[in-house]
Order: C-alpha cells, then sequence, then structure tokens
C-alpha cells in the first residue's frame, strides 16, 4: 500500500516538477 501510493505521488511530483520546476 505504501510504496503504491509513493509510487503514484513520485509520479506526480514528477509530473509537477515536470510541468512547472519548483524548489
Amino acid at each position: 500500500a505504501f510504496t503504491a501510493t509513493f509510487s503514484t505521488l513520485s509520479s506526480s511530483v514528477a509530473s509537477s516538477t515536470t510541468d512547472a520546476p519548483r524548489n
């Protein structure tokens, strides 16, 4: 469950970062 959630969240973050980089 945690792995799946982390994977999804990671994908979301990566997508957001690619869309609009924020540090």
